[in-house]
């Protein structure tokens, strides 16, 4: 009786708040959630419906719509927001706690519906997530083989090859799926990340370029061109890819990393003092950021003797 007078008080206060700013979308994903976990499930889909109304790409709203219904007992229909979710971002599932019962519900509907091949390319996806990348690579022959043309299971296949540091067996799935439709970004994409770590640098920029045409805001692309010129020694142009994407996430630490050793290559130490310590701002035991003032300060110090 305690835990339910603790949701009616909390949806109460939702209702005032919407009361004020109806389109207050965390007030909706919070209240959509309280219901759920009332088993009011229809109640919480209502609320998400409103989140995606108002924001279609909101990720908290697939997921509750997805939790709704799968409460419901409505497992095809929740992989459908699985689904867009894990083409995105994995991590929020995670961090809301609901991973155990994606698993669940994308086993259940392979086991009940066997040719349904977005729950199979699903499933491989939350298994690579999980690390269990065999397991994965199954799921993803298993929609090939319903349908040849799926490209996300070709261009999936390559990403569980490549997390497995298999670069040059991916490159071959991410191929097949650009042949199949060669617009279909992931795939270009993720081709250009086997391709540096290959160190074949040239053509890793090829892939990014192709991303930047369909998409020229695509932060991914813009990381990996500049990781591709560094690697060919092409400071400068290196240094404009990863401030376009500072520009748009000016606290991302892997870009700043990225940045800081560049300039530290250019034996520009002052600025890559600079991206180090933005770091550390907002994560103080960074060790390579730490690692790398240090050597910048080093070689600071060495020049002025």
């Amino acid at each position: 009786m305690q835990v339910q007078k603790k949701y009616d008080d909390a949806i109460t206060c939702f209702d005032k708040s919407i009361g004020l700013d109806p389109n207050n979308i965390d007030t909706w994903i919070y209240r959509g959630f309280a219901f759920v976990l009332q088993k009011k499930p229809e109640e919480g889909i209502k609320c998400f419906d409103k989140v995606l109304e108002l924001d279609p790409d909101e990720m908290a709203g697939l997921i509750g719509k997805g939790d709704a219904l799968y409460n419901m007992g409505k497992y095809k229909e929740a992989i459908k927001y699985f689904n867009e979710v894990l083409d995105i971002d994995f991590s929020l599932i995670y961090k809301l706690n609901k991973v155990e019962e994606v698993v669940d519900c994308f086993n259940r509907v392979v086991k009940s519906d066997p040719e349904n091949i977005d729950a199979w390319n699903c499933r491989g996806l939350l298994l690579l997530y999980l690390k269990n990348y065999e397991e994965g690579i199954k799921s993803f022959d298993n929609a090939i083989k319903l349908n040849k043309g799926y490209v996300r299971a070709w261009s999936n296949k390559g990403k569980a090859l490549s997390l497995q540091k298999k670069f040059e067996e991916s490159i071959k799935f991410y191929d097949k799926a650009i042949e199949l439709d060669p617009q279909y970004i992931n795939a270009w994409k993720y081709k250009s990340m086997s391709l540096l770590s290959l160190k074949k640098y040239d053509e890793a920029i090829k892939c990014s370029d192709k991303v930047l045409e369909l998409d020229p805001g695509d932060l991914l692309a813009l990381l990996n061109k500049g990781s591709a010129l560094f690697g060919l020694g092409k400071y400068e142009d290196s240094i404009k890819c990863f401030d376009k994407v500072l520009e748009l996430v000016p606290d991302d630490i892997f870009t700043l990393m990225n940045k800081g050793l560049v300039l530290y290559h250019m034996k520009n130490y002052k600025e890559a003092i600079a991206s180090f310590d933005k770091i550390l701002e907002s994560d103080p035991n960074n060790a390579y950021a730490l690692s790398g003032k240090e050597q910048a300060e080093k070689a600071m110090a060495g020049e002025k003797k």
